[in-house]
């Protein structure tokens, strides 16, 4: 089940560290907004911030990218979890 949510992001890719935002979030992935650029297949490291001052970190897929198309819609990557841990703060239905 995804979930529109707006949460902190942290990324790692190839020496970069650059934030974002969620656009939305399911146990299998997540939306970023970011102008991080990164090519569909390329491994990420992330870091969400949860409300509650705990976080998930993942590493991921990039499944997708969406470049900016004015300012209503930011630029941004799809991600698939590989390996993710949530520490109980996701469950999988």
């Amino acid at each position: 089940m995804r979930t529109n949510v707006s949460l902190p992001v942290e990324l790692h890719h190839a020496g970069a560290d650059v934030e974002g935002q969620t656009e939305n979030l399911s146990p299998g992935g997540v939306f970023v907004r970011t102008t991080l650029a990164c090519a569909e297949g390329e491994t990420i490291e992330l870091s969400i911030q949860l409300p509650n001052s705990a976080h998930i970190t993942a590493h991921g897929t990039v499944r997708w990218v969406r470049a900016a198309q004015g300012a209503s819609v930011p630029a941004g990557l799809g991600i698939e979890f590989v390996d993710l841990q949530s520490h109980g703060a996701l469950s999988h239905h």
